[in-house]
């Protein structure tokens, strides 16, 4: 089920992951939390959060400050503190909260935790060793620039570590005189007026921003900001890190998040639908999946006459003149030959764009042309380790796409879900006919337990 996928996702992360309910009590520590702090899950599960070990009563103090503001704004800026682990050793944490949602109802807490224990510790030796602000630049590893506070404007960068030039793709020379927005999305770079007003008052700023290098691909930092002294003028040093791995991964646990809930709530739906309304809740189901993944048409594909033949039994379209399903009825499965083989192999088909079509797709690429197709995601529908079907979905016409290969998994759930639906309506609408028969039939119909006693007989 969803939910064992999901467990098993956590559990394979590299990342420290912990789950707390509302109250700050933890309920689930990943394997890799167990690893980073010495403590196995069952010796926390059930700790509030103010009482856990490994945090400096100092810390401890403020959880429950914390713990409101994560209530009250649904995210935390990143912590950084000190923490001691099971062995009695020191670490260096960094530690990110978000409040988890569930059909927009706050449900847990998130907690993702890295050990930047090497980081700090460079720093603080870089600081101590620092004869002159070159020295302090070029020895730390995360790109550093100090740029002009902003005044109604961009601000201007002094100076920059050769870190910043390798990160951004700009040489040194590039990056002095340029704006701290030259190289950022939409001006993100620049410090919002708020957090000027916080660095002002002698506090550092820490923030979330894309920016773009020199060969416009796109990257996600965390940006950390102080005001210094430079050559007598107050001007911004701020440290750059590249959270894009983490972000994805975090992406891609909150995608997961979003289609359990899609899955559990399709399931509720059918678990006692009356099977005259099935068909409708299939094209319901259709209709979400497609706009959950982007898709403009999802269809069920049954293959029929000993699998000779394909037949669209269900569809949702956003666009009328895009249906297939009056097209696609008893169509040879051998039109579409590389596709039916990937499929028979239980696997998936994942096409972006047409130039992904492999070269003996020949049927595939006409269909293409056709109907101008440029994406496609495919799921096989099983049964009894057979394949019986295909869950399908498009992308909008003549448009490519960048379907993540991980809802592939996710849509066999729907598949089988929406098959268990056709054949528990199917079984049902047999029964009525039998039932049916029976009751008309003229002669008298018995039925018998096996010690023969009579349990029912028809009307006869």
């Amino acid at each position: 089920m969803p939910a064992d996928l999901i467990q098993s996702y956590l559990d394979l992360l590299e990342e420290s992951i912990s789950l707390y309910s509302l109250d700050g009590t933890v309920e689930y520590c990943n394997p890799a939390h167990e690893k980073m702090f010495g403590y196995t899950a069952d010796e926390l599960i059930g700790l509030a959060y103010q009482d856990l070990p490994f945090f400096s009563p100092e810390f401890a103090k403020v959880t429950g400050r914390l713990l409101e503001k994560i209530i009250s704004e649904g995210i935390l800026e990143a912590v950084e503190t000190q923490v001691k682990r099971k062995d009695n050793t020191n670490m260096w944490v960094e530690i990110k909260v978000t409040l988890l949602r569930k059909e927009n109802k706050p449900f847990a807490i998130q907690t993702v935790t890295r050990d930047i224990t090497e980081r700090i510790e460079a720093e603080q030796d870089v600081l101590k060793n620092a004869t002159n602000i070159k020295q302090l630049f070029d020895g730390l590893s995360d790109p550093l620039l100090i740029h002009m506070i902003p005044d109604k404007g961009p601000g201007t960068i002094l100076d920059c570590n050769k870190s910043a030039c390798e990160f951004s793709g700009h040489s040194r020379k590039e990056l002095l005189g340029m704006n701290i927005t030259d190289f950022s999305v939409q001006s993100e770079s620049a410090p919002e007026e708020e957090h000027v007003k916080q660095l002002m008052s002698g506090k550092s700023a820490l923030f979330e921003q894309n920016i773009k290098r020199k060969d416009g691909s796109l990257k996600v930092v965390e940006v950390h900001n102080q005001i210094i002294d430079y050559y007598g003028k107050k001007v911004i040093m701020a440290i750059v890190r590249d959270i894009s791995q983490r972000k994805a991964e975090q992406e891609e646990l909150k995608m997961h998040l979003m289609f359990e809930q899609i899955v559990s709530k399709i399931s509720s739906r059918f678990l006692n639908m009356p099977d005259d309304q099935i068909d409708m809740g299939i094209e319901q189901t259709l209709q979400e999946v497609s706009e959950f993944i982007d898709a403009r048409r999802g269809a069920m594909y049954m293959i029929t006459d000993e699998g000779k033949s394909l037949s669209i039994t269900h569809e949702w379209s956003y666009d009328p003149a895009f249906s297939q399903i009056e097209t696609v009825q008893n169509l040879p499965v051998e039109m579409f030959s590389h596709s039916a083989a990937t499929l028979q192999k239980m696997e998936d088909i994942i096409i972006n764009t047409p130039d992904d079509l492999p070269e003996g797709a020949s049927g595939e690429k006409k269909w293409f042309e056709a109907y101008g197709f440029h994406a496609l995601f495919f799921v096989p529908i099983i049964s009894e380790d057979s394949l019986v079907g295909t869950l399908g979905f498009s992308g909008e016409p003549l448009k490519n796409q960048n379907w993540p290969t991980q809802y592939g998994n996710l849509l066999r759930y729907i598949a089988t879900i929406l098959y268990n639906a056709i054949s528990r309506k199917e079984m049902y609408q047999k029964l009525r006919r039998t039932q049916f028969t029976l009751d008309n039939y003229s002669d008298c119909v018995y039925w018998l337990s096996p010690d023969m006693r009579v349990m029912d007989a028809n009307p006869s």
